[in-house]
């Protein structure tokens, strides 16, 4: 069973991370796949933040958490 300590003690934080921006992504894609909604702009347009978000959480795109390791490396 994963617990939370597991995953904080092995490194796996943006594992994580990643899972948790993912969630509602998968959410949206599933109602689509059983029609129970259906696609529109605005759905595009929560896609398109929650993958800008998860960006953004990882550093990936120059967020918060590259810059505290380039100040901690420093």
């Amino acid at each position: 069973m994963f617990t939370w300590d597991i995953g904080m003690k092995r490194g796996r934080v943006r594992l994580l991370g990643l899972l948790f921006y993912a969630t509602p992504l998968c959410s949206i894609l599933v109602l689509i796949a059983f029609d129970l909604a259906t696609p529109s702009p605005s759905l595009l347009v929560a896609a398109l933040l929650i993958c800008g978000g998860a960006l953004i959480g990882s550093g990936m795109l120059g967020g918060p958490v590259s810059q505290r390791r380039k100040t901690a490396a420093a």
